[in-house]
């Protein structure tokens, strides 16, 4: 298990591993909604253009098919496994316009409050087992996240 403080401190791989799998373990929305762009068929069903689908996010990035564990936050899941299927923020390229347009902010942010940590004596954060409702958008936990940070 990987300590956050090892985190912190780490390369900017061992950084981005991490925060690849908190977008995996918790994800900012737990479903995404398309329109059929050509109609087809999926295992027997078909789906018409202009017809709604609903991607689960959540479903998916914690599919036992695809994550070994996936109930299980592993800080170095994506060092391990680097070509690992995982949708955070929409999946495909980003010029196809198949991401979220903030997935980049959202990394970035993430890097920063990590590099940040890194001057800090001590980082309280909130229970990791508190249930986050994967049934509203954005799946925020009820009564938010309060974290305490001591520089030193």
């Amino acid at each position: 298990m990987t300590r956050l403080a090892d985190v912190v401190n780490a390369s900017d791989i061992v950084l981005h591993s991490f925060i690849e799998e908190v977008r995996r373990f918790y994800p900012f929305f737990p479903a995404a909604g398309g329109r059929v762009a050509r109609p087809f068929t999926w295992r027997g069903m078909s789906f018409d253009r202009d017809e709604w689908l609903l991607l689960d996010l959540y479903g998916t990035n914690h599919d036992p098919r695809i994550h070994d564990d996936p109930g299980r936050f592993r800080a170095d899941r994506f060092l391990r496994q680097p070509n690992t299927c995982m949708v955070a923020q929409g999946f495909g390229p980003l010029r196809q316009g198949h991401r979220c347009a903030g997935e980049g902010a959202t990394v970035a942010l993430l890097a920063t409050l990590l590099r940040t940590w890194r001057h800090a004596s001590r980082v309280t954060l909130p229970d990791p087992d508190a249930p986050i409702p994967t049934w509203r958008i954005p799946t925020l936990p009820r009564h938010g996240v309060l974290m305490r940070v001591e520089a030193d």
